[in-house]
């Protein structure tokens, strides 16, 4: 973990709710969101290609 992650940071930051503007990344880069399921189906395959399970 990072050495600014500690448990009194963890106590004041976790189960919070974030919410930001990803629309110049959008825009700007072209960025498209997948779906949970898209992510999931496109990041199992090099998991268990590489091993790793």
């Amino acid at each position: 973990f990072h050495p600014k992650i500690n448990l009194s940071w963890a106590r004041a930051h976790l189960n919070k709710r974030l919410f930001w503007d990803a629309s110049p990344a959008e825009r700007d880069l072209g960025m498209r969101w997948r779906t949970p399921e898209e992510a999931v189906l496109g990041s199992v395959p090099p998991i268990i290609e590489n091993g790793w399970i």
